[in-house]
């Protein structure tokens, strides 16, 4: 019925959001049904990806941003030659319904698997760093928009790959964690190599980048400035602020400090002040920053994102 009304150009879009529960709330009772196959089974994640895909890309993403002027301007429904060069009429749905999936969306491992395991090799991770199947999502156009790759004890790597997969040259994919602590998964498993701090090394000597050079170091700031508010007689603390007071004298002396490796100690540093106790409110609140938001932003705006440009360029 959802497709018929789009199709209808002089008609109201239905509503995604009413649509996309409806469909949520199937996928919901056959993920936990105990009589589908293997292949039944597989269809049902496959599924699920292409409702997330479905949900952020036509209802959440084309949502104006709350506090902001800006709002979508109304649309003229396309008429006649614009009509059909735009895909409407859309095609009969009993005929799409009957035709097979692309190779894209049937099987996107298969499909991307190969780049997306080069790409995983460039920010340092191997196959076996990965801890269980990445989750694949193509949209609707076969391009891939995102993947989420298990690190193991609930952590996660998503990439966001906003003009589709392989990235084009002199982008970067966006990167997110799954949560505050996966980012020190993530530092847990990844390898860098002299190759990479190289090519990292003549990525911030360039005077292009001096905006994202300069970034950097109110990086290591925010980070040190966060340390110097927990306990400074604790080993782990002084570890830290050292670590960073060594990187930003390299950074300030023109030079590059080891961009992972320096994001590395901090991470450990921090897994050893998690059970620290006695904390007080602005020294948790401290933690809790530097765990969430100062590292994490780090790692993916000061290390992911020029590797990615350097190894795409």
């Amino acid at each position: 019925t959802a497709y018929n009304t789009l199709s209808d150009v002089n008609a109201p879009a239905p509503d995604p959001r009413a649509l996309y529960a409806q469909v949520a709330n199937a996928y919901r009772a056959l993920s936990s049904a105990c009589d589908l196959n293997p292949t039944q089974k597989n269809m049902v994640n496959i599924g699920t990806g292409m409702l997330e895909i479905g949900a952020s890309n036509y209802d959440t993403n084309l949502l104006p941003v709350a506090g902001t002027p800006i709002t979508p301007a109304p649309q003229t429904p396309p008429t006649g030659a614009q009509a059909m060069a735009a895909g409407f009429p859309l095609t009969n749905f009993d005929n799409v319904r009957n035709t097979p999936l692309s190779a894209a969306q049937a099987n996107p491992a298969q499909t991307f698997g190969a780049s997306v395991n080069a790409y995983l090799k460039t920010i340092g991770l191997d196959l076996n760093d990965v801890k269980g199947p990445i989750d694949y999502q193509p949209n609707s156009a076969d391009k891939l928009q995102a993947i989420i790759v298990p690190l193991g004890n609930g952590r996660s790597l998503t990439a966001f790959f906003n003009t589709g997969f392989p990235v084009p040259v002199g982008t970067a994919p966006q990167v997110a964690f799954s949560d505050t602590a996966g980012v020190r998964r993530y530092l847990d498993v990844a390898s860098n190599s002299p190759q990479t701090q190289q090519q990292l090394t003549s990525y911030y000597a360039n005077p292009a980048n001096a905006a994202r050079r300069a970034n950097y170091g109110v990086n290591l700031a925010n980070l040190t400035a966060l340390f110097q508010q927990l306990p400074a007689t604790n080993l782990q603390v002084k570890d830290a602020l050292a670590t960073l007071a060594a990187a930003t004298s390299t950074l300030n002396s023109g030079g590059l400090p080891d961009v992972l490796g320096v994001y590395q100690k901090l991470g450990d540093n921090l897994d050893g002040l998690a059970s620290l106790c006695g904390l007080n409110q602005t020294q948790r609140e401290a933690f809790k920053s530097l765990s969430g938001s100062a590292l994490p932003i780090g790692v993916q705006n000061y290390y992911l994102v020029p590797v990615s440009l350097v190894q795409t360029a």
